[in-house]
């Protein structure tokens, strides 16, 4: 094992576990002494980029306690640079992309190269999501009647996944009916609307299952001057039996 050599390449300076010491070290490590070519192992065959491995063998290899030998692995596991598969006897450590840091590759990229494509994928992978979201709001028939008709036009990619989510294609008739009180009761009238909640908080509450209170009768004076407050109080109201 003290043989031979690796390839490194200078990007290694731009991965994401370079300044994490323990986490550094330890893949470096993994990758000296990682099988450079197809072994056997008590009958086991043991491919390129892998090596059978022990957290207590890791840590008397590299000086690193058993803990963090663990909390290194966990990061190296989380951004696919490393996967374990274990057995009850032994666990099989794979290098990812062995093949790719360490192939005959030419002089002007050689080495190793930490994969950094998979989190400017991730990324690009939301914002295309978000945007056909988006794009799916206008689309969708029924959810843009929804939201032509919701007085507060607020979070409308939120609100298109809180569609989805509770089936709104489904329950379409329901969820408009329930609107169309909500729309008028006291709560999302009073203060201009202040308290009306974004589409999306509404829908996952199941907000078109509330019970909205019966509306106050308009030939009623005195309630046009308590709004909602004389009704089921006939006492502070002389008007309210008259009315009904």
């Amino acid at each position: 094992m003290g043989s031979g050599w690796i390839k490194m390449h200078r990007s290694v300076l731009d991965w994401e576990w370079y300044r994490d010491r323990n986490t550094c070290r330890l893949f470096i490590h993994l990758l000296l002494t990682a099988n450079h070519k197809e072994n056997e192992w008590h009958g086991i065959k043991i491919q390129r980029g892998q090596r059978v491995f022990g957290r207590e063998k890791l840590a008397g290899e590299t000086g690193l306690s058993v803990q963090e030998i663990r909390t290194a692995l966990s990061k190296l596991k989380s951004t696919r640079d490393v996967t374990i598969s274990s057995t009850g006897k032994y666990s099989v450590l794979t290098i990812c992309n062995y093949e790719k840091y360490q192939y005959g590759a030419p002089a002007k990229q050689p080495g190793f190269q930490p994969d950094l494509q998979p989190q400017i994928n991730h990324k690009q992978e939301v914002k295309k999501k978000e945007t056909t979201y988006a794009q799916s709001a206008d689309e969708n028939t029924l959810f843009a009647e929804f939201w032509k008709a919701y007085p507060k036009k607020k979070s409308k990619i939120d609100a298109q996944k809180a569609w989805e989510q509770s089936k709104g294609d489904s329950i379409f008739n329901e969820i408009m009916a329930g609107l169309k009180q909500a729309i008028t009761s006291p709560d999302w009238t009073k203060d201009g609307g202040k308290y009306i909640p974004y589409p999306g908080t509404w829908l996952r509450a199941g907000g078109w299952m509330d019970e909205i209170g019966t509306s106050t009768p308009k030939s009623c004076q005195t309630c046009r001057l308590y709004k909602d407050q004389c009704q089921g109080k006939e006492e502070i109201c002389s008007a309210y039996k008259g009315a009904i």
